[in-house]
């Protein structure tokens, strides 16, 4: 495709919509120079595709882009090699040097949840791997699973091992990874991803365990997310590795014992979490165990039996870094007060047909019929460390916290809808002084129906050195000279949920402690026991379920001569 930047510093791109898979997303390349330059957008047809959608895309930061000579090279740019054939008890291999056709689109439960599965060549062990995020906002207890499929594989017999590599991108409390194969549970990871390198996690299990040996093979990583606003997190995925006819293990079930100390602490309230420290000199302190949220759980066990503990307290917290969200600030003239009107038909300030009780919203239009021709434009934008009070002449602050995740969060009324209008959004993440475009969640149709308010969102990490958001929302038509379209816009935020970033240390209690811990199986139920003899056994709190992962108990060491053991009770 070839382009032109006649204004601006923002060259534009293109998008293909494929009909029976999903879309490209927003595709730029690097700027190539002033006049008309040729730009090549290298992409893999999804298998299925019957049809294709082509979307040449705005400059960003109101750039003025010609567009000439679209056209598609019938010699492919790119042709994957057959993979060479896996060793006989090796049924999935899955690197993502590209992006892989077997993840499928997230699979959401619950109300409010959002959830993406992308494939990025800027993550990856090495570079290349598949992203999962999720979010809840809610605090209603649900999941978002990403699920991976591959057929025509034969399992055989014996045990089936699924191991790969995790990173943690960003991740808010009340977060776990659940690993499922062909629907049914496997395993729980929670607590145990890094954020700086990857870790490789490994679940066995067998197929005489209920597993039934078929020949579509669907592994499913699931976001986990509590009762807790906010959680969700994202993490990078790579090098899945699904091996069959594993020889049986030759382990057999026991039991391993620690001793260190039980740290306890009373938590104020149950909002807030709590992340347990330990010491060896009472001045640097260092994380150790889950961050807790609430006061369902107010101990921890520390196997290093260190000399020092402490528990950090934090408070959550909501931020919203958009200026006059609602549009309550205002005049007809200057629109909504830290607002910014462009293209040819900038848009209005109402002060009645508002979503709210107070009446005020924004109204975009666009409209050939007037004018007969086309195309025309109404947008609506927003830098947040940029945005002014009309008021008082003065700047309100809009800086975003890097690593947080902020959601942007609108309503739409639609007046109208006419041939060739499309009606976009975007969030962009920006630099320092308010400029420099680091990360953008691309752009995305919001036209809703005729009459009815209608809610639409998107969310970004905000990246390192990130220090604003950048909102915009675009009515435009085409070049026919009938086409128009029209709506009301309400309730603007771009808000990130966390806690502070400055805990208050608690009080912590450490005794001397005892852990009990063993490698479960899924199906099976376990009771820990204790005996002072060797002779006489009791039961020691309430049958554990197995759910493949390393369980764990501890107590305190009240009596130096007491024993433990683990009894399988199914």
């Amino acid at each position: 495709m070839d382009m032109k930047l006649d204004a601006g510093t923002d060259i534009g791109g293109l998008k293909l919509e494929w009909v029976g898979a999903p879309d490209t997303g927003d595709m730029r390349m690097p700027y190539l120079g002033a006049g008309w330059q040729t730009y090549t957008f290298p992409v893999i047809i999804p298998t299925g595709v019957t049809g294709i959608k082509v979307v040449p895309l705005w400059g960003r930061f109101n750039s003025t882009v010609g567009f000439d000579n679209i056209g598609f090279d019938s010699v492919p740019y790119f042709v994957a090699p057959p993979p060479p054939p896996p060793p006989s008890d090796v049924i999935v291999q899955e690197f993502f040097p590209v992006a892989s056709p077997r993840w499928g689109s997230p699979v959401i439960a619950g109300a409010g949840v959002t959830g993406t599965s992308t494939w990025t060549n800027s993550e990856g062990n090495p570079p290349g791997s598949t992203v999962l995020a999720a979010a809840n906002p809610n605090g209603v207890a649900a999941n978002a699973s990403f699920k991976y499929t591959a057929t025509g594989v034969n399992f055989g017999t014996g045990p089936v091992a699924i191991s790969f590599d995790g990173k943690l991108l960003d991740g808010l409390p009340g977060t776990a990874i659940h690993v499922r194969y062909n629907g049914n549970f496997i395993g729980a990871i929670q607590g145990s991803f890094n954020q700086s390198t990857y870790s490789t996690f490994t679940r066995t299990f067998n197929l005489n365990q209920g597993f039934e040996a078929t020949t579509t093979f669907n592994l499913t990583f699931e976001f986990a997310m509590g009762e807790v606003p906010g959680s969700g997190g994202s993490i990078a995925i790579d090098n899945i590795i699904v091996k069959t006819n594993l020889p049986p293990s030759a382990t057999p079930f026991a039991a391993a014992i620690k001793t260190g100390k039980a740290v306890s602490w009373v938590p104020p309230n149950g909002t807030d979490a709590y992340q347990p420290q330990k010491s060896t000199d009472g001045v640097m302190f260092s994380p150790f165990g889950p961050l807790v949220i609430g006061n369902t759980q107010t101990s921890a066990f520390d196997a290093s039996g260190a000399p020092f503990y402490q528990v950090q307290q934090n408070v959550p917290f909501t931020q919203d870094v958009v200026y006059n969200g609602g549009f309550v600030e205002g005049d007809p003239l200057n629109g909504g007060y830290g607002w910014g009107g462009f293209q040819s038909q900038p848009p209005t300030w109402l002060t009645m047909g508002g979503r709210g009780d107070d009446g005020f919203c924004m109204q975009i239009s666009a409209d050939n019929v007037p004018l007969a021709s086309g195309p025309n434009g109404s947008e609506l934008q927003q830098n947040t460390r940029n945005a002014f009070d009309d008021e008082t002449g003065n700047p309100v602050p809009g800086t975003v916290t890097p690593g947080l995740k902020y959601k942007l969060e609108f309503w739409v009324k639609q007046i109208g809808v006419g041939p060739g209008y499309v009606q976009n959004f975007n969030l962009q993440m920006l630099g320092a002084g308010n400029v420099g475009f680091l990360l953008g969640s691309g752009s995305f149709s919001c036209i809703g129906p005729i009459g009815v308010w209608t809610k639409f969102s998107t969310e970004l990490v905000a990246p390192p050195n990130a220090a604003s958001a950048f909102v915009q929302i675009v009515g435009s038509t085409g070049g026919g000279a009938t086409g128009f379209g029209s709506a009301l816009i309400d309730d603007v935020s771009v808000v990130a949920t966390g806690f502070t970033p400055v805990p208050t240390p608690l009080a912590a209690t450490a005794v001397a402690a005892v852990e009990v811990s063993w490698q479960s199986a899924l199906g099976k139920n376990y009771q820990v026991q204790s005996s002072g003899n060797l002779a006489t056994w009791a039961n020691f709190g309430d049958v554990v379920p197995g759910d493949g992962s390393i369980l764990a108990v501890y107590n305190n060491m009240t009596d130096p001569s007491k024993f433990y053991r683990v009894v399988r009770t199914q």
